[in-house]
């Protein structure tokens, strides 16, 4: 089964019984806009209540990051394999601007960053710069079977870097909204 491959402060994964009870027996394309770490989205994907989604979020680090495991998962895998959870990396990791690389470049920043960082905190100040804190880094940065099943989850999945009102659900669809 398919979770959240990045947590996220906010995050509805200890919710997911509640949220579950109100999502309609039936619907078209389910949406969820400002998707973060994409609990309801992965649980109803494990319970194969959804034929087509449509993931949304305005933080384009979160985007390429969804895009880079349901596209090239085994890179990514790699890529985060090498990075370092030491004070020190982490800093240096998070001084880098990763948005010229490519989508795996940036996963592989955000996963660390996510992982690594305060409390699953993500924050940018006015430039752009991430600038949360080094916080308690898990033991394993990754979890490859995770990460496969979270990619197999994602694929056929819509994912776009837009504002949550940009695109209006049909008739017919379900979408789940919740903001910051």
């Amino acid at each position: 089964m398919a979770n959240p491959f990045c947590k996220n402060i906010g995050g509805k994964r200890q919710l997911i019984r509640e949220l579950s009870s109100r999502v309609p027996s039936e619907f078209g394309t389910y949406h969820e806009k400002l998707v973060g770490g994409g609990a309801l989205f992965f649980w109803l994907q494990s319970q194969n209540r959804i034929t087509k989604a449509i993931l949304t979020d305005t933080n384009s680090r979160l985007i390429r990051t969804y895009l880079a495991v349901r596209d090239d998962v085994e890179s990514v895998i790699a890529g985060v394999r090498k990075m370092k959870t030491d004070s020190d990396s982490f800093y240096a990791t998070r001084a880098q601007v990763p948005d010229d690389g490519t989508d795996v470049d940036v996963a592989c920043w955000y996963i660390l960053i996510n992982r690594a960082g305060y409390n699953g905190l993500y924050r940018e100040n006015k430039k752009g710069m991430c600038n949360v804190p080094y916080g308690t880094p898990k033991d394993k940065l990754i979890d490859d079977a995770a990460f496969r099943a979270s990619s197999l989850a994602l694929q056929g999945v819509e994912i776009r870097c837009e504002d949550f009102a940009a695109t209006e659900p049909s008739a017919g669809d379900f979408c789940y909204l919740d903001p910051p």
